[in-house]
Formats: structure tokens, sequence, C-alpha cells
């Protein structure tokens, strides 16, 4: 045998013996798939929770309701919650301090969402804990609630 036939033996054999030992399987392209998709709606998320404070801080009103329009709330009962209880809490915001939790949730007509646990940090350093319910709501992420103030075990950390 020379070389010029053993080489290309060679090669069929080794070959022969990979085949399906370094393949990416449809199920690992989609599951990466998947986990980019999740990553893209967390930012998403993040976006719109991030929106909501920047309106808190600035005391928007009609910014905070506008993402939570989409569920039909009661205009004026909201801005009254905004009044007495966002505002304050957001008053003395410096930033969102990591790590942020996030739970899937679905709202009463099974719209999916996700609910973010996570805290802010005051200007004088002391962290304050709230819960945002942000869900997919006629083709678009709407605040569904917040909860502030309230440390949840096992989704805050520190509680």
């Amino acid at each position: 045998m020379n070389i010029n036939t053993v080489y290309p033996l060679v090669f069929a054999i080794v070959s022969s013996l990979m085949v399906g030992c370094a393949q990416v399987g449809p199920s690992s392209i989609q599951r990466d798939l998947g986990m980019m998709s999740v990553r893209k709606d967390m930012q998403d998320y993040v976006r719109v929770r991030d929106e909501f404070i920047q309106y808190a801080r600035s005391r928007d009103a009609s910014g905070m309701y506008s993402l939570m329009s989409p569920f039909g709330y009661d205009q004026n009962a909201m801005y009254e919650f905004y009044d007495n209880e966002i505002y304050p809490f957001f008053a003395d915001y410096k930033q969102v301090v990591s790590p942020d939790v996030f739970n899937m949730v679905t709202d009463e007509d099974g719209n999916p969402g996700y609910t973010i646990y996570g805290f802010i940090e005051t200007t004088n350093g002391k962290r304050k804990p709230y819960a945002m319910a942000i869900v997919e709501k006629g083709k678009r992420l709407a605040v569904k609630n917040i909860v502030i103030n309230r440390c949840f075990n096992g989704l805050h950390a520190d509680c």
C-alpha cells in the first residue's frame, strides 16, 4: 500500500467513526435559540421596569399610567396610588441593585410575563425591595402590578 491510498483510507475510517460524535442536533440548536430569546425577553422586561422607575422618579403619572393602561385600571385610583405609594418609595432613588430574580407569570387572561423581584438603593445606601409584574398584553409589555417595601422570601435575596 502506498501513501496515496493510506491517507484516503484512514480519513474514511476516522470520518465514519466520528459520525454523530460532534454533530449538533436540532434539540441543542432549539435550546440555544430559546435561551437567546429568553435573554432578549429579560432585556425587554428590564427596559420596561427601568422606564416605569424613571417615570416614578420624575413624578410622571401619565407615563406610569401609559405602562399600566392596557389593564384598564381606573386612572384616578392609579394617580392616587402613585401619589401615596410610588412617589415616596422612589423619592430618594439612586439605582437598581442586583441581583434581580425573574419569575414567570401569566395574567388572568393567560398572557405571559415575568415578575421582577429586586431592590433599589437609596441615596443614603438603604436597600428597599420591590416586585413588578410585567405582562405581554395586546402585543406590548405592560406593568400589571408593583408591590413595594415587601420582601418575598425565596425571591428576594437578603430577606
